[in-house]
């Protein structure tokens, strides 16, 4: 974010207060990335614009508490704000793919179906697109796994699994 000057910080945290999403977005990375370093500050700003419907807030949000080494992860909520724009915004339905495949240590449950529908959308808006395309291809690997039966029955009795995994489809050809 280009420098300020004191004038023009102030002013950007006035019309904030006021209610302005795009200047609470605005004050907001100031206070993460634009060198006021408040990154409590900023997380505060970067909500009030989310509730407004401030998209780039929502993105920028979403991407700070999945990575940002400047607050403390929270990967439910990046989860839930990836999910809001997961269908408009490549990127946030790669986040909350990411989120889906990985999240066990954030305390969201695996759930690789829903990772593979988000990233199948991507790849339904552009079929170019290199990361989902090899992101699809990791998901359906695991899929198809002869470990993910024994690896979602295991999570299950961790109580990590919201419902059981379907049981796999086995064909026995019976030859006279």
């Amino acid at each position: 974010m280009t420098a300020r000057t004191p004038d023009e910080i102030k002013e950007i945290e006035l019309l904030a207060i006021a209610g302005d999403a795009n200047a609470q977005y605005r004050f907001a990375s100031l206070n993460l990335h634009g060198g006021l370093d408040r990154p409590l500050k900023a997380i505060q700003w970067y909500e009030s614009a989310v509730q407004q419907g401030h998209k780039n807030a929502t993105i920028d949000l979403a991407h700070a508490y999945y990575s940002d080494q400047d607050i403390a992860p929270d990967w439910r909520r990046s989860l839930e704000l990836a999910e809001t724009l997961s269908k408009e915004e490549p990127a946030m339905a790669m986040l909350a793919a990411e989120l889906y495949m990985n999240g066990q240590n954030g305390g969201i449950t695996n759930d690789f179906a829903k990772a593979h529908e988000l990233v199948s959308g991507v790849l339904g808006k552009d079929g170019n697109n290199i990361a989902a395309q090899k992101k699809l291809k990791e998901i359906e690997s695991i899929l198809d796994s002869p470990y993910q039966a024994a690896f979602s029955a295991l999570e299950k009795s961790k109580g990590m699994l919201a419902e059981p995994a379907p049981a796999p489809s086995v064909s026995r050809g019976v030859s006279l």
